[in-house]
């Protein structure tokens, strides 16, 4: 026998299934607008340095440096996604390294935690 252990809130639990109705009532949401190049330069800016990449390599320092070109396909590429509701097949590989937790005997698997290295995209 199951049992619900977790429960929302009435007025979460009103908001969503409002909003469930209108959902089904009415056209899909609207897309958002198009994302610019300025946005993507700005979450390029905004990354931590010394982050280790995924299969391609890119660093938040190489991004950095990306000209314009680079930037506005980054753009294209997030307004594909958005629009097809697909996202690359290719961006969805990562590298997974085993690292070590502290203080423990790392002769043994458990005492390592999985870390999935992804591209920066």
């Amino acid at each position: 026998q199951f049992q619900e252990t977790i429960t929302a809130s009435p007025l979460s639990t009103n908001r969503r299934n409002n909003t469930w109705t209108e959902t089904q009532a009415g056209q899909p949401a609207p897309l958002p607008q198009d994302v610019t190049m300025r946005e993507v330069a700005t979450i390029i800016h905004g990354l931590k340095k010394r982050k280790s990449p995924g299969y391609d390599n890119v660093t938040p320092e190489l991004a950095k440096l990306f000209p314009p070109n680079a930037i506005q396909k980054i753009a294209d590429l997030a307004n594909g996604v958005l629009r097809t509701h697909t996202y690359p097949l290719a961006l969805k590989h990562a590298i997974i390294i085993p690292l070590p937790k502290s203080g423990k005997d790392q002769s043994r698997p458990e005492n390592r935690r999985p870390i999935s290295l992804l591209p920066l995209l």
